[in-house]
């Protein structure tokens, strides 16, 4: 239960009802690789990440992968179907053995019913995507492979990096193809990129596949 009081959307419940939810609660686990949801399908689920890392994807036109985002434990994902009743916008895929808390859509919309800050801080977190995907398109449009590769090495290291000493570790491991969906360019170029990268000094990749960063003030000069 300490675990959906970091949940975005139920943060503001009291104990009693954040039981309630608990109770109602279905675990799965979801081997790396495998989907969880596909683009297309209808939603009738709210995924809440126990343990593990979730991604977010969408085709492109060209027929790649785009990943929107890269959920980790305490995060919820499918909450936009399960309301509007429409169609999965994207997919969700574990990018290693992953543990979900699974909220069927009546036991969701019924909280709704008597919860509606639950409505509020979804909106939040709907607005919050909104622009998060605007600053892609933006970033998508305008900006290097460079300076996307390292804006999105920060904001892994925001978000899944662990302090030690001057540097930055990136406590989950991902492939270049995996950067490169992320990014929006060609396993060959966030290659080309990274070694750059590592040139400068700005970030290492060691031995066993950790990303570190070495130099935020050289890798924010490419996000400039």
């Amino acid at each position: 239960m300490a675990l959906l009081k970091k949940v975005d959307i139920f943060s503001g419940l009291k104990d009693k009802d954040l039981k309630k939810i608990y109770a109602l609660a279905i675990e799965k686990t979801v081997r790396k690789g495998d989907y969880v949801f596909l683009r297309g399908t209808f939603g009738k689920v709210l995924y809440v990440v126990i343990d593990g890392l979730i991604k977010i994807e969408q085709p492109t036109e060209r027929g790649k992968v785009k990943t929107l985002s890269i959920l980790g434990p305490g995060e919820c994902f499918g909450e936009m179907a399960i309301i509007t009743n429409l169609p999965r916008s994207a997919s969700a895929i574990a990018l290693e053995d992953t543990k979900l808390f699974m909220l069927k859509r009546e036991v969701f919309v019924s909280h709704l019913q008597n919860h509606p800050e639950i409505s509020l801080r979804i909106i939040e977190v709907l607005c919050e995507r909104l622009t998060e995907a605007n600053e892609q398109i933006k970033s998508l449009t305008f900006d290097s492979v460079a300076a996307r590769l390292a804006n999105n090495i920060v904001s892994l290291a925001e978000k899944f990096g662990e302090n030690e000493g001057s540097s930055w570790r990136i406590r989950i491991r991902l492939t270049h193809q995996e950067l490169a969906d992320l990014v929006g360019s060609t396993r060959e170029i966030i290659t080309r990129t990274l070694k750059l990268f590592q040139d400068e000094g700005s970030v290492e990749v060691d031995g066993e596949r950790n990303l570190w960063i070495r130099d935020s003030q050289k890798l924010a000069q490419w996000i400039k």
